[in-house]
């Protein structure tokens, strides 16, 4: 039998990714504390990815709101396709720094900046295999090992990256059980009933989705009124 999930199966899934994401976070925190850098460095990328699964789940607990039927094996492949994972970590920085550092005369950088860092996948994802195995180095000329590719800085950047994901789209109230699910079905259940999935707009309707949960999630822990919004 093809199991089809429920947004409550959804809303319980995005828990354990950002649990598990957090303490991927932890344990590369542990590692720069010993100097490992290379290894720090690839549970930071590790947690980016996982966290990453948060917003794939987010997105299709949308399409199930919508009345789109997708299976477990269907969503799974999403949530283990490596540069996918990467390209969703880059939009939920990108929504993060419109949200946080969006003024109206860098909007348009910061979105060009997110254009340049999409064509950086494939290289994202060699660094991180870099960071695990022993072989030829970035030019490919010499065989070396992890220690000797990945300096502290980058470690501790990416590190700081996925803490920084974590924390700035305030995931971790995720954790608790159906929170996901309650947010969907109260606050955008008739948008998204109106919506065609496979249409231009919804995209667009998803990415706004998901930098309102993050500005109502602020909002309800450090009472601010400042709102920035994608366009």
């Amino acid at each position: 039998m093809i199991s089809v999930p429920t947004i409550r199966d959804i809303s319980i899934a995005a828990g354990k990714v950002v649990t598990n994401a957090r303490e991927l976070i932890e344990e590369a925190e542990l590692l720069l504390n010993h100097k490992r850098h290379a290894r720090a460095f690839v549970l930071g990328h590790l947690a980016c990815e996982e966290l990453s699964k948060f917003l794939t789940l987010f997105y299709f607990s949308f399409y199930l709101l919508s009345g789109e039927k997708k299976t477990w094996n269907e969503i799974d492949k999403y949530l283990f396709d490596h540069k996918r994972k990467l390209r969703m970590m880059l939009d939920m920085l990108h929504i993060r720094n419109l949200l946080y550092a969006a003024t109206p005369e860098n909007v348009s950088e910061l979105t060009e900046q997110a254009k340049m860092r999409e064509t950086q996948v494939p290289a994202y994802n060699r660094l991180k295999n870099y960071s695990l195995y022993a072989g030829l180095g970035p030019k490919g000329k010499v065989f070396v090992k992890p220690s000797e590719v990945i300096s502290e800085v980058q470690a501790k950047a990416h590190v700081s990256l996925a803490r920084a994901l974590l924390t700035d789209c305030f995931l971790e109230q995720y954790e608790k059980s159906g929170i996901l699910e309650a947010i969907i079905t109260e606050s955008y259940k008739n948008v998204f009933r109106c919506l065609n999935p496979k249409s231009r707009e919804y995209r667009s309707a998803l990415t706004q989705a998901f930098a309102m949960t993050i500005i109502c999630s602020r909002e309800q822990k450090i009472g601010t009124k400042n709102r920035i919004l994608p366009h």
